[in-house]
């Protein structure tokens, strides 16, 4: 580098500052880039104002510096530039006049001595807009720059400031509607854009698109309406009417139309259109200029939707089946609930639904335990189940309840809870029956037992083969009455069923047996007890009584005590049969009898030998009685008659 600069041929005359300035307003005015801007600039001010480099640095929001555009130096020389700065994280930026760059002591000059410049002259462009901008004038030589040269910088500066800006908002507006349209072909938008004073109609290609036709194809206002199907139209007209009408109103109310349409190939699809018109004063008159318009092809939204709704509507109507119910609560929102949740509560269906109402409904034995179980499910993770019960307000009835669930922690949500609930009222009351069932068996069992052992202990015969037959056959009436009372679930038996599968063997017989009285449901104590009594009379009929001869017959009957009455008799008559002799000693038989009736049933027993026939007559307590309903109960399958006894 020499101490002098070199001769350089200016376009302009020396001073003639004014033309070159309006030179370069007018070649600013036309360039499309901040790098063409510069280039041009140089080119054109460069000889005249003895310039060897000039400089576009942009100022990041951070402060740092950054070489934008540069015209006069190499391209090594620029990515010097660029990794010093890189580097260093960035530069402050430099303004002003520096008259000798390699003496001044500035570190913000160091980057400016690695491209070889002597003087510098630089103007912040803050109008410019963002981000700031400084315009820097190199000299390769220390030539300070003059007075009058800096005021000329400082007007070129401005002119380079407002071309800057116009190429910023440009390309900020070009990369908008860039954006926009493609945000619009993303969201499958078209437009129609309609002049109504020149009645001129543009249509995007992409509305072309969505209605089926070519982009080449040549459409009216028409072509689109007929697409609509003939049932629509009428709806799509109106709320085109009603826009137009609010818009003259002054109420710029945007029009929006969701409806079908027939493409051109055929093909049945849904869109929306968002309109509005634009007015101006004409004359005096408000008149509408123009209409814009956006339509969206929303089919695969529609479907979706239809097929979300139909899902909900399947998932409330296996709910509502199940008896199942949903809900989603938080402490940040309302609860909501599936729409049977009200019902299996016992709520109206316009039932508000929120906390206070939940914790209401709880049982009042169980509410602070079921809360406390509430609030510490929030803190944790996985999945509960917890049963309650509640007091429903529609009939003030208990009922249990399970709900089942999980905590979602989401990160918006902490602490929300998402489950079913349904009643398992019954589940619980089959338990409880189930427990008592248990309990039941388990004490007919050991009685049985007992029964068994006290028979097999006090049976008298006079020969093995008639003690075998006797007990087994007071085993079989017990296995019998057994199986009645396990089929009612342990609840009792019938009496008129006992009689008859005890006379059973007898009932080919014809009239020589006939039973008549009220349907009667024993206790499962005193049908056992009733079992063996019947089993015992009948072996007695056989043996010694009525059915012992062809002649003979049997007739049981049974009544309540008294209109309206609970205590049971029963009457077991013998006729026909061989003249009766009463019996010299008791024997297992009639102490059976006696004792299973009145010690162990607190019942009455009267046992009348007369000599046509045995007349025995039992009495037992309400107490023994499970059920009992009008109506007879015959072996032979007979009507009883009026005469007979009602309850």
């Amino acid at each position: 580098m020499t101490d002098t600069p070199p001769k350089v041929q200016a376009l302009y005359p020396p001073g003639d500052w004014l033309a070159l300035r309006a030179r370069a307003a007018e070649t600013l005015i036309t360039v499309a880039d901040s790098a063409r801007a510069i280039k041009e600039l140089y080119e054109l001010i460069a000889p005249d104002l003895r310039l060897n480099a000039l400089l576009l640095w942009d100022v990041g929001r951070n402060g740092q510096l950054q070489l934008a555009a540069h015209c006069g130096i190499s391209k090594e020389q620029a990515k010097s530039v660029a990794d010093r700065l890189g580097r260093a994280g960035g530069a402050e930026p430099l303004t002003g006049h520096v008259p000798d760059v390699l003496t001044s002591i500035d570190p913000r000059a160091d980057v400016l001595k690695d491209i070889g410049l002597g003087a510098y002259a630089a103007v912040s462009l803050d109008a410019c807009g963002r981000p700031p901008s400084i315009l820097g004038f190199g000299r390769r030589w220390p030539d300070r720059f003059s007075e009058d040269e800096l005021e000329f910088v400082q007007a070129i500066s401005r002119y380079f400031a407002a071309a800057l800006g116009r190429i910023r908002s440009e390309a900020e507006r070009h990369a908008g509607e860039e954006r926009l349209r493609l945000a619009m072909e993303s969201a499958g938008f078209g437009t129609l854009d309609y002049d109504v004073a020149m009645g001129v109609h543009y249509w995007s290609p992409e509305l072309k698109a969505i209605y089926g036709f070519a982009p080449e194809t040549e459409i009216t206002l028409g072509d689109l309406v007929r697409t609509v199907p003939v049932e629509d139209r009428q709806a799509v007209s109106d709320s085109i009417a009603e826009a137009a009408q609010s818009f003259a109103r002054g109420d710029f109310r945007v029009y929006e139309s969701t409806h079908r349409i027939v493409r051109a190939d055929g093909e049945l699809r849904w869109v929306t259109a968002k309109g509005r018109t634009i007015f101006s004063e004409v004359d005096g008159q408000r008149r509408p200029i123009r209409h814009l318009s956006l339509v969206q092809d929303i089919t695969d939204r529609k479907l979706a939707e239809d097929q979300q709704r139909a899902s909900e509507e399947r998932m409330q109507l296996a709910q509502k089946l199940a008896g199942v119910s949903s809900w989603d609560w938080s402490p940040n929102r309302k609860l909501w609930v599936s729409d049977n949740y009200r019902a299996i509560h016992g709520l109206p269906p316009d039932a508000p639904m929120n906390w206070s109402t939940f914790k209401d409904l709880l049982h009042p034995d169980d509410r602070e335990q079921i809360l406390a179980d509430f609030r510490l499910l929030r803190g944790q993770d996985g999945y509960f189940s917890v049963d309650f019960r509640i007091l429903r307000p529609s009939d003030k009835e208990a009922r249990w309840l399970r709900t089942q669930g999980g905590v979602v922690n989401d990160g918006s949500d902490v602490g929300r809870l998402v489950g079913i609930t349904f009643d398992i009222t019954e589940q619980r009351r089959q338990q409880e029956r189930e427990r008592l069932l248990t309990r039941e068996v388990d004490h007919r069992a050991k009685n049985l037992l007992n029964v068994v052992q006290s028979m097999v202990q006090l049976t008298r015969a006079d020969t093995i083969p008639e003690f075998v037959e006797e007990v087994v056959g007071r085993i079989h009436a017990l296995a019998r009455v057994h199986s009645l009372i396990a089929a009612s679930r342990w609840l009792g038996a019938s009496l008129a069923k006992i009689v008859e599968d005890e006379l059973a063997p007898f009932s080919a017989t014809g009239k020589r047996l006939r039973t008549r009285g009220p349907s009667v449901e024993l206790t499962p104590a005193a049908a056992q007890t009733m079992a063996l009594v019947i089993h015992e009379l009948t072996t007695n009929a056989v043996k010694h009584g009525a059915l012992a001869r062809a002649g003979g017959k049997v007739s049981i009957e049974w009544s309540l005590s008294a209109p309206g009455g609970k205590d049971l008799v029963l009457h077991w008559r013998e006729s026909g049969g061989p003249p009766v002799q009463p019996p010299q000693r008791k024997g297992f038989g009639t102490n059976l009898i006696h004792g299973s009736i009145e010690r162990h049933l607190g019942g009455k027993v009267m046992l009348d030998w007369r000599r046509a026939g045995l007349l025995c007559t039992i009495a037992l307590p309400a107490t023994l009685l499970a059920e009992t309903t009008d109506g007879g109960a015959h072996l032979d399958g007979s009507v009883p008659d009026d005469k007979g006894p009602r309850a």
